[in-house]
């Protein structure tokens, strides 16, 4: 890839050809394509002013805004490799995060700074307008290979790990097609700028020189409201934000005709809300699962397949997905084993952790690299992949494999049951038994004694769960992936 068809290379172009047309907005800030291109070279100019280049790391704490997004990029002007990161964690979490990828620059905003054990080398401050302007656009001319960023996992157990996203990773995803981005389109985001959840679409936005509004933090009446008034015509969200969205009073009468395509990914979309988002609003629903670091991709039409909702649908452009039973063999179509990925859009590794590189690769015959995802799966006759689990969460009672999936789904089928969560907790008994808590519809006020006797009852003997809970919320990440590790935790005292 030349240096002009990279995202760097691309926002160069529209700053050219489009100068004033609107690039960039969040909140009362719009940025047009003419004044990102500046701000990116203003921040590359300062950044390497302090010394910052090629193969050195930027960390970057700070909420969506219009500075962060320059610093972001800036940094990939300089050579330099950006680093977002996680403003959810206490400052002991974020000094470990810190300390492993060995910053030469810290940028954060003014309450992101509170959390770090270091001053912050350059200091966003909200609402004081652009600090970075006045640069030239800036070309992206280091090598493919270099790094473009590290993002920290947001995995549901363990210490994150560093992914490390190359320049031909990220620039040649962003110019992919899928998603028919244009100048004439709008993209909403209401994620944080840490996660590939954010990266991605908004990557590809920018590439195709379509608009994006980031809203510094998720509320559904606001994303309700901004979605109708400036007729976006594209998001991404996470499952727990397109339920507080069918939920919410305002989503009845909310017009979204605008909305071409939804996207979703994270954690499994339910089925039900699936149907739910389908019945609402018109436009198309794409469930993307996959992995941060590469490898392993599948889109979910959900409205040209309606009765495969309770898939993740088929493999994506490019990639091939093999499941494999314990002894790394491919299994019999039906059958359910671990789900591994190869596609030209693979990580160059964990940053500083080659024994987990190691770890998640799995190497073909052929002698091909794929990424092992860590979840089971199942292929049904007509190439649609079914989830069913995370492989550490499986749960093995008296010898018998449970897939919480299938008891999740149970509890689901419950009209007043909205989430739901199965996790196992130790059995003198049985070695572990699966136990749930559930999160009830608004007003719904079901006991978890009669849930759990609805849910067993469409359940197989080796199936039942123990007990239910009811809770107000499942413990989740910051972009709403449900951490079974706490709720184990939580759940697991008094079970014998």
């Amino acid at each position: 890839m030349t240096a002009s068809g990279t995202i760097l290379g691309a926002i160069a172009r529209h700053a050219a050809t489009r100068p004033d047309a609107p690039a960039l907005i969040v909140g009362d800030a719009v940025l047009s394509w003419q004044a990102l291109a500046a701000a990116i070279g203003g921040f590359a100019d300062a950044a390497e002013a302090a010394g910052v280049g090629p193969g050195m790391h930027v960390g970057i704490l700070c909420a969506p805004s219009p500075a962060a997004v320059a610093a972001f990029l800036g940094t990939v002007a300089t050579g330099a490799a950006a680093v977002p990161l996680p403003l959810s964690l206490r400052s002991e979490a974020l000094a470990a995060l810190i300390a492993d990828c060995a910053p030469v620059l810290m940028i954060a905003d003014a309450a992101a700074e509170d959390v770090l054990d270091r001053p912050a080398d350059i200091l966003i401050r909200p609402g004081k307008g652009m600090p970075f302007a006045g640069g030239a656009a800036r070309q992206d001319p280091y090598p493919p290979e270099s790094a473009f960023n590290i993002i920290y996992s947001s995995g549901t157990t363990g210490q994150p790990k560093g992914i490390v996203h190359s320049r031909a990773f990220r620039n040649d995803h962003a110019a992919r097609k899928a998603f028919d981005f244009g100048p004439d389109k709008r993209l909403l985001l209401a994620t944080p700028l840490y996660s590939n959840t954010t990266l991605v679409p908004m990557l590809a936005a920018l590439h195709h020189g379509a608009t994006v509004q980031l809203m510094a933090k998720f509320d559904a009446s606001a994303f309700l409201a901004i979605a109708e008034g400036w007729r976006a015509t594209h998001t991404m969200l996470v499952p727990v934000q397109y339920r507080r969205l069918i939920d919410h009073d305002d989503a009845a009468w909310r017009d979204l005709t605008s909305l071409e395509l939804m996207q979703s990914t994270s954690a499994p979309l339910a089925p039900d809300l699936k149907a739910d988002i389908l019945a609402r609003w018109p436009g198309r629903l794409l469930e993307v699962y996959g992995l941060t670091e590469g490898g392993v991709s599948t889109a979910l039409d959900a409205r040209a397949a309606p009765t495969k909702l309770h898939t993740v649908g088929k493999p994506t452009a490019g990639v091939e997905i093999r499941i494999l039973n314990e002894a790394g063999e491919p299994v019999a179509e039906g059958a359910i084993g671990e789900i591994v990925g190869h596609s030209p859009w693979m990580m160059t590794g964990y940053h500083g952790r080659d024994d987990l590189t190691e770890a998640i690769r799995w190497r073909a015959p052929d002698g091909r690299i794929f990424h092992r995802s860590g979840d089971l799966g199942s292929f049904d006759a007509d190439g649609f992949l079914t989830i069913q689990g995370r492989k550490k969460e499986m749960i093995i009672s008296g010898g018998f494999n449970i897939y919480p999936v299938d008891l999740e789904a149970a509890l689901l089928a419950h009209p007043d049951v909205a989430e739901a969560a199965v996790v196992g907790v130790a059995s003198r008994e049985w070695g572990e038994t699966p136990v749930a808590a559930v999160v009830l519809r608004p007003g719904k006020a079901s006991p978890g004694e009669a849930l759990l006797a609805f849910a067993n009852a469409r359940l197989g003997k080796m199936q039942r769960i123990r007990a239910v809970t009811v809770v107000p919320a499942l413990p989740r990440s910051s972009i709403g992936k449900v951490l079974k590790g706490e709720l184990a935790k939580e759940l697991g005292g008094g079970v014998a």
